[in-house]
């Protein structure tokens, strides 16, 4: 997730969050909550929707010891014992589904998940990805990628084994499009691309709640990342077509219940404030470009004036990345190899 500056005429209707184990009722039948995360981004959030005589949840946190601790003080506190109907993840990120193979398990729930979302749960969990690691290392290195940066970004599969667990073996496929049913009420589910392949959302019209999970959040932006398996896909394009769908589609006032952050309201105004973002982005690629050819992992310190531990440096690369894809598409850019394997970025005439 990258920082950028603090939106001006956002509301922030619940300005303190929820502390551990308790929950702030956000919308009739509605619950937030919070579950740590041992990341710099220290939370996620997660909600419950009150669905006949139990609740319907969205998102499950990491996998972890304490969330699993947290989430048997909300069981029984502020969802008071009551039963588990449906529990739908997001996508497939470890801080999102990494307890729902576990919550499912203890309460019986039916996980609802977007198929590609649930698949990339099962590959990231069975190692698939392992064999590729030569070929990974030379993608990063053949970009300009520095060896600690590559070793950050290439131990992360390791820590997805380890904080999400193994999924349940029967799921409820769902799609963009799809009107899902919860407490009488009717809740549209919409999908997008960029941070993930297909970002599950919810829109539920009647009470002007949009659960916009990783998608449009207040403050910082979700990353959006090239990986080694897809060298030339272009996630930035998928995001900003998604932004602008979700700003087509729902309302300026609708009340926005991110992933992480707080709620808010001003979804158009936020909207435009994250576009606006991304092209900057490009324009510093662009004006960095003008001073000669540059490989990938040169511009990061162009764009991100901090200096990076490991991790952090290969997922500012994934970022990078997508925007030079992007531009690349836009026939702004060309990104050719040398005799030597190594990608040389160049502006186009």
């Amino acid at each position: 997730m990258n920082t950028i500056a603090v939106p001006n005429g956002l509301d922030h209707p619940f300005p303190d969050a929820p502390t551990t184990g308790q929950a702030i009722r956000v919308a009739p039948g509605v619950l937030w909550m919070r579950l740590a995360l041992p990341l710099s981004l220290d939370h996620v959030n997660i909600y419950a929707i009150e669905d006949g005589d139990g609740w319907f949840l969205w998102d499950a946190g990491m996998g972890d010891a304490p969330t699993l601790s947290t989430w048997e003080t909300l069981l029984a506190g502020p969802l008071g014992g009551r039963p588990v109907t449906r529990l739908l993840v997001s996508h497939h990120h470890p801080d999102h589904v990494g307890a729902a193979g576990w919550l499912c398990a203890r309460t019986g729930a039916e996980l609802l998940m977007v198929k590609s979302e649930f698949l990339l749960t099962r590959v990231r969990l069975g190692g698939l990805f392992a064999d590729t690691e030569g070929h990974d290392r030379d993608f990063y290195h053949a970009r300009g990628l520095s060896d600690a940066a590559t070793d950050g970004i290439l131990g992360r599969g390791a820590t997805y084994i380890e904080t999400v667990a193994p999924l349940p073996a029967a799921y409820t496929s769902i799609r963009a499009g799809d009107v899902i049913r919860i407490g009488g009420q009717d809740w549209h589910l919409r999908t997008g691309g960029g941070h993930s392949d297909e970002m599950a959302m919810l829109w539920n019209p009647q009470g002007g709640v949009f659960l916009a999970a990783d998608q449009v959040m207040e403050k910082i932006t979700p990353n959006i990342g090239v990986w080694p398996q897809e060298p030339s896909a272009r996630p930035l394009d998928e995001f900003l077509t998604s932004l602008t769908a979700i700003r087509d589609q729902i309302p300026d006032d609708a009340l926005v219940l991110p992933g992480h952050k707080l709620p808010f309201r001003g979804l158009h105004r936020r909207v435009d404030e994250l576009l606006a973002h991304h092209e900057k982005v490009c324009g510093k690629i662009m004006a960095a470009s003008a001073d000669g050819p540059s490989t990938v992992g040169a511009l990061i310190p162009r764009l991100f004036r901090r200096e990076l531990p490991p991790h952090h440096a290969g997922l500012a690369f994934a970022e990078t990345l997508a925007h030079v894809n992007t531009l690349i598409a836009r026939g702004a850019l060309t990104h050719d190899a040398d005799g030597d394997g190594k990608f040389w970025l160049r502006q186009v005439a």
